[in-house]
């Protein structure tokens, strides 16, 4: 029987490469998603939807060693973005991984998923090993995959500001407003200290008067 396999990958124009070995049946595959949308075809049974899968699991989902191919003790799925492509994406994702000092190379982000038989699976970002929190945090950042009752996203209020600036192409804007508003909101600080300061040097001055 030959079946279709229709799915929409959120910002896929940042996912360069994906890499599988060993993953479900899958023996070795690069995948390289084309822009706009993306159609996999074949039989069914063939593993179009254990690419959907290894994508999920590459940004944080939970795998254990079923999806290992039979007769193998390690799985390794790979993902390469290119976040030159987005560039407040590019911001956003920069400071998270600043404060996790995980350097980025070449507009290049990394992120990569080991199942092992004998141990526990292993999260990568940029070759320097991470909590699977950790990635899952970036992952939510990265992609959002909208297949059949995948669309939870698109139900959630917390959201919806950003699909309006999405559509209106104002993420670069919205960037610009936010960094504009963090360094208000710390003026506003600076002349709040300031203010109190020079008021507790003026009482310490007038009780020094008084006293002495």
């Amino acid at each position: 029987m030959f079946a279709y396999f229709l799915f929409s990958i959120y910002m896929v124009n940042m996912l360069v490469e994906l890499s599988i070995e060993n993953f479900g049946i899958i023996e070795n595959l690069k995948f390289r998603p084309g822009k706009g949308l993306n159609i996999i075809t074949g039989e069914t049974g063939s593993g179009k939807s254990l690419i959907i899968q290894a994508i999920g699991v590459v940004l944080g989902d939970r795998a254990g060693t079923g999806y290992l191919r039979n007769g193998t003790n390690r799985a390794v799925i790979e993902a390469v973005f290119d976040l030159s492509k987005k560039e407040h994406k590019k911001i956003e994702i920069q400071k998270f991984l600043n404060q996790l000092q995980i350097p980025i190379y070449d507009d290049n982000l990394i992120l990569k998923r080991e199942i092992l038989l004998d141990g526990r699976p292993r999260a990568y970002i940029n070759d320097q090993q991470v909590s699977l929190v950790i990635l899952k945090e970036i992952g939510t950042k990265l992609v959002e995959i909208h297949g059949q009752h995948e669309n939870q996203r698109l139900l959630e209020p917390s959201f919806h500001l950003d699909f309006v600036d999405i559509y209106g192409g104002l993420e670069g804007l919205r960037e610009k407003v936010s960094q504009l508003y963090k360094r208000l909101i710390e003026s506003k600080k600076k002349i709040k200290s300031s203010f109190y300061d020079g008021r507790r040097k003026k009482i310490s001055k007038r009780f020094f008067t008084i006293r002495y």
